[in-house]
């Protein structure tokens, strides 16, 4: 059976099927198996360690990225930590995991604003190239919206 000729104008069209697109379900994925296969660490990021991400560099991290995905019940993720455990890769990771694969309102406050502000402009805000316009103040929050949603960068000193 054919489908009859749309008698609906192209403009109207394009927006039905971006509409459509935006309520499209989103993949299930591991955080861990998203990360090693969506990171691309250049040097800036990763002196030691350029190239894909490996969740494998540090024996504890696939765990860590798991261990929301595998205990949907927990709302985040509290810690004290010792310095250079891969924690803040971690955490940007997961970040931009959600942000492709469960899409909402989200906020990342981090100690100091001044390293808010960078890692809005040097590690999120590339990772959403060609998706709508960004605003970004350095000095207070930085507002990445992205499909789905709306990413918030703050520095709390």
């Amino acid at each position: 059976m054919t489908r009859p000729a749309s008698v609906a104008h192209p403009e109207e069209v394009e927006l039905w099927r971006s509409a459509a697109a935006a309520v499209e379900p989103r993949e299930a994925v591991r955080p861990s198996e998203w990360a090693e296969r969506s990171i691309m660490l250049s040097r800036e990021q990763s002196h030691h360690r350029p190239g894909p991400y490996s969740c494998d560099w540090k024996p504890w991290l696939r765990a860590l990225h798991d261990l929301c995905y595998d205990e949907p019940g927990k709302k985040g993720i509290i810690g004290l930590k010792p310095a250079q455990i891969g924690f803040t890769r971690f955490v940007l990771n997961l970040i931009l995991c959600y942000c492709r694969t469960r899409p909402a309102p989200m906020a990342y406050v981090i100690s100091d604003k001044n390293k808010a502000g960078g890692i809005a402009a040097e590690e999120i805000r590339p990772f959403f190239a060609g998706d709508p316009v960004q605003k970004h103040r350095r000095d207070v929050t930085t507002e990445i919206p992205f499909k789905g949603g709306r990413l918030d960068v703050a520095g709390a000193a």
